[in-house]
C-alpha cells in the first residue's frame, strides 16, 4: 500500500495522489508513505525516485542497526520501531530531503500511522515542513521503548519477590531471557542515540534543522532508556547472583548436616565394627551387662558430639 500527502505552495493539501503525479507537481513539500509494499511499488523507490540501491537494499534486508546515510540530495533513515506486541525492533526506513519524506516499512507499523493521522487531522502542522514532520516521527518511535522497558520493570520487581520467597530454575531462566531481550534493546538503542546527535550536529551545514529544541528532548530520551537498560540488566544480574548465593548457602547447609551425621556415626561404626567381630576370647561378649554398658556409652558419645556441635554452632 502506498498512500501520499501532498502540501502545494498555496498551502492546499492533497491527499492519496499517484506517486507519479506527486514528482512532477509543484509542491512545497510531500510525504510517501509505503507499507507492506508489493513487488510493483518496492519499484518505485528506484524508477520514480531514483534513490540509490545501496538505500533500496537496506530497505529490504532487515534488521539493519539505526543509521543515517547522507546521498548528496536526500538522506537515509534506518530507525527501529518496537511497537509490536513482543517488543522487539522492526525497522523503519525514510528519505528525507529539505522538500519531500518517504517512508518505508515491510510490516505494517501503528506508530506511524499514527503520526499519519495526527498530521491529517491537524493541517496546521504540514506548514512546518519535513524537519518537523521527522520529528514526530522519530519522537513517536523511540517513546514506545519506555512501555516495553516499563513492562520488563514490573517483571524484575515480581521476580526479585519470588527470587526470596521460592527461588527456582525456571525463574532464573526467565531472567536470562530478559537480559537478552535489554541487551537486543540496548543494541537498538546506542545507535538511536548516534542517529539522533547527527540530527543535532550534521556534517553537511544544509542539513541543519529549525528544531534543534525538538530533536534535544529526543536525545534526552534516548539518554534515559539507555540508563533504564543498564540499569535493569544490573537488576538482571543481582538477581542471578542471589540465586547462585542461595543455592550455594543451601547446599553448604546440607553438606553440614550431612557431615555432623557422619562425624557422629563416625565412633558409634567403629564400637559396633570392634563388638561385631567373632573371636573367642572377648571377655565383653560375655559379660551380663555388657550390651547395656555398650548402648549406654554410644548414646553418651553421640550426645556429647551434638551438645559440642551445637556450642560451635555447626547447626
Amino acid at each position: 500500500m502506498v498512500r501520499t500527502m501532498l502540501l502545494l505552495n498555496n498551502g492546499e493539501i492533497l491527499y492519496e495522489r499517484p506517486v507519479e503525479e506527486i514528482i512532477n507537481q509543484q509542491a512545497k513539500w510531500f510525504w510517501v508513505d509505503f507499507s507492506e509494499p508489493t513487488a510493483q511499488e518496492i519499484q518505485y523507490l528506484s524508477d520514480i525516485f531514483a534513490f540509490h540501491h545501496l538505500a533500496i537494499e537496506d530497505c529490504l534486508h532487515l534488521l539493519q542497526r539505526p543509521k543515517i546515510d547522507d546521498f548528496g540530495d536526500y538522506r537515509f533513515f534506518v530507525l527501529h520501531a518496537v511497537s509490536n506486541q513482543k517488543g522487539k525492533p522492526e525497522e523503519i526506513n525514510l528519505f528525507v530531503a529539505k522538500n519531500y519524506i518517504v517512508s518505508f516499512r515491510m510490516n505494517p507499523n501503528q506508530d506511524l500511522d499514527k503520526v499519519w493521522n495526527q498530521v491529517k487531522q491537524n493541517p496546521e502542522l504540514t506548514q512546518k515542513g519535513p524537519d518537523y514532520l521527522l520529528y514526530l516521527i522519530i519522537d513517536r518511535l523511540v517513546d514506545q521503548y519506555f512501555p516495553v522497558l516499563l513492562r520488563i520493570d514490573d517483571e524484575l520487581e515480581r521476580l526479585e519477590s519470588e527470587n526470596f520467597l521460592r527461588p527456582s530454575q525456571r525463574m532464573i531462566n526467565r531472567v536470562f531471557k530478559i537480559r537478552k531481550d535489554l541487551l537486543s534493546l540496548r543494541r537498538s538503542l546506542e545507535p538511536y542515540r548516534e542517529v539522533v546527535r547527527e540530527i543535532l550536529h550534521p556534517e553537511d551545514e544544509k542539513w541543519k534543522i529549525k528544531y534543534r529544541i525538538f530533536f534535544g528532548d529526543i536525545y534526552d530520551h534516548l539518554a534515559k532508556l539507555l540508563e533504564m537498560t543498564d540499569t535493569y540488566r544490573q537488576i538482571g544480574s543481582d538477581l542471578i547472583e542471589s540465586y547462585v548465593s542461595l543455592n550455594s548457602q543451601r547446599m553448604n547447609r546440607v553438606m553440614v548436616t550431612l557431615t555432623v551425621i557422619t562425624t557422629i556415626f563416625m565412633p558409634l561404626t567403629f564400637l559396633a565394627g570392634i563388638y561385631g567381630m567373632n573371636f573367642d576370647n572377648m571377655p565383653e561378649l560375655h559379660w551380663k551387662y555388657g550390651y547395656f554398658f555398650v548402648l549406654t556409652l554410644m548414646s553418651v558419645i553421640a550426645g556429647g558430639m551434638v551438645i559440642w556441635f551445637r556450642r560451635r554452632g555447626w547447626f
